[in-house]
């Protein structure tokens, strides 16, 4: 599998084997890699709550940034009980569930200490909701906290967010 960079959506990657197919609806976006604002580092729509079924995509899509993904902290109240360890292409990913890790968010760690936080777009909201608050969170500019930037896709949605405009870097 290759994972490549959209040229006309960046941080947007292609090539993951998702049950819908990336290009039919985009699951993650992540900021350039660069120093930049804000608190998440992109935006992981998954299609569940069962990050046993979620996690293996995610790996496969973070590896472009992270390398070897060993460990995923997540909010346990917000997914379903999951194990301790599950084994992604062979290799064992640790996932910590804590009642206090802040909601809407996700850690991803790889073996070379590097780390994403990534804003979670709930599972059940729909694709131009889902759309626009990904490329908020991936906007490089954007200091919005997770819960701002899920109300800011439901502004954006409200005020004619399209995929044409965000194409060009701009909204209407």
């Amino acid at each position: 599998m290759t994972l490549q960079q959209d040229r006309n959506f960046p941080g947007r990657l292609h090539g993951a084997h998702t049950r819908g197919g990336p290009a039919q609806s985009p699951r993650l976006r992540l900021k350039p890699e660069a120093p930049g604002a804000g608190t998440v580092d992109g935006a992981w729509w998954p299609r569940s709550r069962d990050l046993t079924v979620e996690i293996p995509d995610l790996v496969a899509l973070v590896a472009i940034r992270v390398g070897v993904v060993v460990r995923v902290v997540y909010d346990i109240k917000a997914w379903l009980p999951a194990p301790r360890r599950i084994m992604v292409a062979g290799r064992s990913v640790h996932l910590d569930g804590y009642e206090y890790q802040p909601i809407n968010t996700l850690y991803v760690s790889g073996v070379k200490r590097t780390r994403l936080t990534l804003l979670v777009v709930p599972p059940e909201a729909d694709a131009r909701y889902a759309d626009s608050t990904m490329h908020r969170a991936a906007n490089p500019n954007s200091a919005l906290t997770a819960d701002e930037l899920l109300m800011s896709g439901i502004r954006g949605i409200r005020d004619g967010f399209d995929r044409t405009s965000s194409a060009k870097g701009r909204e209407r």
